[in-house]
């Protein structure tokens, strides 16, 4: 017996992109479910607000890493 998978054969490569990004929610939307029924809080995660110091750090060096590959290649 062959399985026969997961195929985007036919459909915009756009579209593809956005079911793999929607996939990657999955998880989170699951812990977050599992947390509301058994009402536990949500710190235990490790989700905290970390300030703006680390989240504009990554905005400044993420784009700059990105220009410097383009760059290159």
């Amino acid at each position: 017996m062959k399985l026969k998978g997961v195929s985007f054969y036919g459909l915009p490569p756009y579209y593809a992109q956005l079911v793999v990004a929607g996939l990657m929610f999955v998880p989170l939307l699951a812990s977050i479910l599992v947390k509301l029924i058994t009402k536990e809080k949500i710190i235990p995660y490790g989700w905290r607000w970390c300030g703006w110091k680390p989240i504009l750090g990554i905005l400044i060096v993420i784009p700059l890493l990105f220009s410097l590959v383009y760059g290159m290649s």
